[in-house]
């Protein structure tokens, strides 16, 4: 655990310019693993039900449309946020 250590040490030692560089690179390949998890999870069949849920609420009419919202984020990327379950939100971070 020494090089995560020193990892952790690094990041909480660089200039905000460069945090925040960091930051956005991390949260990219972030989302790039998370995509990768569902395109798999999805070739195995592990998201079937999803599917199956999704169309019974249609045929039961059951369906509203999600309104999409963009705004700036404070270093200029584009932060896209839709509703999601329950009312939270989940957003997504662009530069």
């Amino acid at each position: 655990m020494a090089g995560l250590e020193e990892l952790e040490k690094s990041i909480a030692n660089l200039p905000d310019e460069e945090y925040g560089q960091f930051r956005r690179w991390f949260l990219e390949r972030d989302w790039e693993r998370r995509d990768r998890q569902i395109a798999e999870d999805a070739r195995a069949g592990k998201l079937d039900f999803l599917v199956k849920e999704a169309l019974d609420a249609k045929k039961e009419k059951k369906l509203r449309e999600l309104r999409v919202t963009e705004r700036q984020n404070a270093a200029g990327g584009a932060i896209v946020a839709w509703p999601w379950r329950f009312g939270s939100s989940r957003t997504k971070t662009s530069t």
